[in-house]
């Protein structure tokens, strides 16, 4: 498993800055926000600065509704039906030990769908 820091921050989708000609939101498209998490921003869906994601188990801060919270990003990656690959993914709040666990175990059978 990958261990790393990302370093730009993830928000919430529904609470992201407005977008600006120096600033462009990258819609993390199959990673959610999942448990806690996901309750406190009223949302599952991510924006990023960057829209490449390392794959592996790592934190991040998300941004959601004027706080920022400590999570753990759990990003894997599956075969399509077509042959090619998507990643897929799970963040969590630090603290939720239920949805880490889950995202753990999603994390490591590679899971299809979440």
């Amino acid at each position: 498993m990958a261990k790393m820091q990302w370093l730009s921050p993830w928000y919430a989708e529904n609470t992201a800055p407005e977008a600006s000609e120096d600033k462009v939101w990258h819609h993390l498209d199959q990673i959610y926000l999942h448990g806690k998490i996901e309750e406190s921003a009223g949302f599952d869906l991510i924006v990023a600065e960057k829209p490449d994601v390392p794959l592996g188990i790592y934190p991040v801060t998300v941004h959601a509704n004027g706080t920022s919270y400590g999570c753990t990003a759990h990003v894997w990656t599956i075969n399509r039906e077509d042959d090619t690959k998507t990643c897929k993914g799970l963040v969590v709040l630090n603290t939720d030990k239920e949805s880490r666990e889950y995202a753990h175990s999603k994390f490591s059978a590679n899971a299809k769908f979440i």
